[in-house]
């Protein structure tokens, strides 16, 4: 039964219903001269409600009571609907805060859309939880990295100062990305305990480091890129691979991320918390000797 029939049963009485001609509203077929089947202003094609209580929900109360005094006929009822839900469904809530949502469903008449935007508020406050958690333990391990970087017997900062001095000795573009994306994760991990203003400017170094590593990357041959599928409240997820084939990946909201890379296709590996230690990882195999002959000379 469709849901004019569902309508037409369950209000009888209704006089607007009473020579509403259901076949000829909802099909092409056999339609009349007097007729003419339902047309909505929207090219987004939405499917026609499968019970009452869905078209009440999304045509709003005033609405839903105006039709059951037989002011409106089912035919404006379902134009409303399928207009409500068009809106929702191509609503985009892409880079969009909770706080932004939340005044999008403080301020829409839509009933369809702030349905729609309460489920991504509660998907998003999830995450975001789930992020605090892992933020948390991305910290803890900073803080030991500060004190000795995988039993070198050194801590991070000094770490990050040779890299640095082992490229301006050999101009190794490979160091200088590695430097790089060293920082670009201390960066990162370090926002994450600063005040507003302080977190703001770190995590636009990390967007400027981010940047400026594109095109190195490109031209060293180093596999890169970004895509939408971030499991976070973030925008983007970029992707960096080092020669062994370790996979990094930062999240970022900057919208100028697609000028920078390439979109690609590739799923997250699962580590969590590993971007600061699998770079740490790489440092030590490559550059080990360096760092610790580089130190003994400086002492």
């Amino acid at each position: 039964m469709n849901i004019f029939e569902i309508l037409k049963s369950k209000d009888s009485d209704n006089p607007i219903l009473k020579d509403y001609q259901v076949k000829e509203e909802l099909t092409n077929d056999c339609a009349s001269e007097s007729v003419q089947p339902v047309v909505v202003n929207t090219a987004h094609k939405v499917a026609d409600p499968i019970n009452i209580e869905d078209t009440f929900n999304f045509v709003g109360r005033s609405l839903a009571k105006s039709y059951r005094r037989g002011e409106i006929s089912a035919k404006e009822l379902l134009r409303s609907y399928r207009k409500n839900v068009a809106e929702a469904e191509t609503f985009c809530t892409f880079g969009y805060k909770i706080q932004e949502l939340q005044e999008v469903i403080r301020t829409t008449h839509n009933p369809a859309l702030k349905a729609k935007l309460k489920d991504v508020v509660e998907e998003k406050k999830a995450l975001r939880q789930k992020s605090n958690l892992q933020n948390h333990s991305t910290l803890d391990k900073l803080d030991m990295f500060k004190i000795d970087v995988l039993g070198m017997g050194i801590g991070l900062r000094k770490v990050m100062a040779s890299m640095r001095k082992y490229y301006k000795k050999t101009g190794d573009r490979n160091a200088l990305i590695v430097s790089l994306l060293l920082e670009t994760e201390f960066a990162n991990v370090n926002a994450k305990r600063l005040s507003s203003e302080k977190r703001r400017m770190a995590y636009e170094r990390k967007t400027i480091l981010l940047t400026r590593l594109s095109s190195l990357l490109h031209e060293a041959g180093w596999k890169s890129g970004y895509n939408e599928a971030t499991g976070k409240n973030a925008s983007y997820l970029v992707f960096v691979y080092l020669p062994s084939g370790v996979q990094l990946t930062w999240h970022c909201n900057e919208y100028t991320i697609p000028q920078y890379y390439d979109s690609l296709d590739d799923e997250w590996d699962g580590q969590v918390c590993m971007t600061l230690e699998k770079i740490l990882v790489y440092i030590k195999e490559n550059y080990h000797e360096f760092i610790l002959s580089h130190l003994r000379n400086a002492a």
